[in-house]
């Protein structure tokens, strides 16, 4: 995956979608004209979430916008999920229903929430990191371990979807656990895409530059690792197949704004990320390997 990715943010537009306010035309509006730009440059949109006050009007407006721009193999617009919503997996999976019903591709950005101290409904959240991190996980073996057609309709049969994932995440054990279903699935046990495109169609793992960048490192690795073994495996013979495997890579974005905008963005992600302090010798050791890596290839373990 070669584009590059626009992140849009919508504030106190919760309660004006509840009352009907010309605000959020003018949002859906102002978005629709970002979109339309960025597809003709080859660029995606990453609406980002908010608290659930503004989240209702988020949603509305994206899931109006991806049927237009989502279509054909790929997606362009990428809503945000948060996984530290008890509903973060109903949510989604009533988004794939939509999905299907419109006939379009979900961009998905999963997060597991940043809004912990200004949610106005606490009884919305996870109770526990623990309860947050399996929702989290559920969502990835979902959308990643499935094969598009894993939702029942209303008379039970299989309903078909297809998807775009981000896994905007620094946790070690998500991202990991993320690869291994992919090389299980597409690899190791050599199943193709699902008929007409469906499932998964392309997987990027994204972290903050100077955060979890072992992870980022590691990622890389092992997604040059799986390159070089699926062109050594029986999909070799199947060209065609091969190349239709979901596109995977890796993203480090930088954040760009204002003073007050980046640093309260910063405090968000240190919130997330309460455990970076105990990963920054793991960090710096990565960080030695990897230059070593690059400078000297044969002292690569």
């Amino acid at each position: 995956m070669d584009d590059v990715f626009e992140r849009s943010k919508a504030f106190g537009l919760g309660e004006a979608l509840r009352r009907g306010s010309a605000e959020v035309n003018v949002f859906k509006d102002a978005l629709t004209k970002i979109c339309a730009a960025a597809k003709s440059r080859g660029i995606r949109v990453l609406i980002d979430a908010e608290d659930t006050r503004r989240q209702l009007t988020i949603d509305h407006v994206a899931l109006s916008i991806m049927p237009i721009f989502n279509k054909g193999d790929h997606a362009v617009v990428l809503n945000t999920y948060q996984m530290y919503l008890k509903a973060g997996v109903s949510k989604l999976v009533a988004h794939l229903h939509h999905s299907i019903e419109n006939n379009y591709v979900l961009g998905v950005k999963m997060v597991r929430g940043a809004y912990i101290h200004s949610e106005p409904d606490r009884d919305l959240l996870h109770d526990t990191k623990a309860d947050t991190d399996a929702e989290y996980d559920q969502a990835v073996r979902l959308l990643v371990g499935s094969n598009g057609a894993s939702l029942a309709d209303e008379n039970g049969a299989g309903a078909t979807w297809s998807a775009d994932l981000m896994l905007a995440t620094h946790n070690t054990h998500s991202a990991r656990e993320a690869l291994r279903l992919y090389r299980e699935r597409f690899l190791t046990r050599g199943i193709g895409p699902a008929a007409h495109g469906a499932g998964l169609r392309s997987l990027a793992f994204a972290q903050l530059k100077g955060m979890a960048d072992e992870l980022s490192f590691k990622l890389t690795e092992e997604i040059e690792s799986m390159s070089a073994e699926a062109s050594g495996t029986a999909l070799e013979a199947e060209p065609d197949v091969a190349r239709r495997l979901p596109g995977i890579g890796v993203y480090k974005y930088s954040i760009w704004g204002t003073f007050q905008e980046c640093l309260l963005y910063m405090l968000r992600r240190a919130e997330e990320n309460k455990d970076a302090a105990a990963r920054s010798r793991t960090t710096a050791l990565a960080i030695v390997r990897e230059m070593g890596r690059r400078v000297l290839p044969f002292t690569r373990s």
